[in-house]
């Protein structure tokens, strides 16, 4: 996976989409869009009100234009409605501009997921036979992607993290610098991982000043306070000379 792509999540009303969104972007270190939060802000009204005012037709071809737009971002983590895979157009869309993730569930997981006041405001949530249906016809849509992962029983950290492995498999390789072999650890989880081989020993960090800006905090945390030196960005900075 490209790692600028952006990751879009899938599923039925209840499976978790903006709960397990938001953890996996603070994860990866992403911004997080829930698509729906976005649509009610821009349209003025909860999206209930804008089925029955304006029609079901009209909030689609709003989200897809908002779709639209975010495929021509990168590095988001975006929640998308559980209507939005629907059109073929959206799905074209999310698979050319990112990877698709389904949030796998049953309905009675969903169900016990959302309370009444939840389920009075989906403006498709009427009665139980009528959800049922639309559950079932929407399960082929949901097919369309890069990864299913099943979310029942996990909690949004366990979900998240499943997620950020399964798109992102940590690659382990050397590489010699002059007589000494180097092992290299590429993962998401790399904060992690690094303080499990530094454990027990005296760690210094060094690392250039933008990717400092951006994730020295995380590895700062996984080392426990070491001595941190940054360098300027570029290639002479790495330059051994002597």
């Amino acid at each position: 996976m490209n790692v600028s792509s952006n990751i879009y999540l899938i599923g039925f009303m209840g499976s978790g989409k903006s709960t397990v969104g938001s953890v996996l972007a603070e994860t990866l270190n992403r911004k997080f869009v829930d698509m729906d939060q976005v649509l009610e802000a821009e349209m003025g009204e909860p999206i209930r009100e804008v089925f029955v005012r304006r029609g079901e037709e009209a909030f689609r071809e709003r989200e897809s234009a908002l779709l639209k737009r975010l495929a021509g971002r990168r590095r988001l983590v975006v929640a998308t409605g559980g209507g939005a895979p629907e059109r073929s157009s959206n799905r074209t869309l999310m698979r050319s501009s990112g990877r698709v993730v389904h949030l796998e569930t049953s309905l009675e997981a969903c169900l016990a997921r959302l309370g009444p006041e939840e389920t009075s405001s989906r403006p498709l949530w009427r009665d139980e036979e009528t959800v049922r249906r639309l559950f079932e016809r929407r399960r082929d849509f949901y097919r369309e992607c890069d990864m299913s992962l099943p979310v029942d029983g996990r909690s949004a950290a366990q979900s998240a993290r499943a997620i950020a492995a399964g798109l992102f498999p940590q690659e382990d390789f050397s590489v010699r610098l002059g007589s000494v072999e180097c092992p290299v650890y590429c993962t998401f989880d790399a904060p992690e991982v690094l303080a499990r081989l530094a454990r027990g020993r005296r760690t210094a960090l060094l690392t250039d000043r933008k990717v400092d800006r951006l994730h020295g905090d995380r590895y700062v945390r996984g080392l426990g306070v070491p001595l941190k030196i940054g360098l300027p960005s570029g290639e002479w900075p790495k330059t051994l000379v002597g």
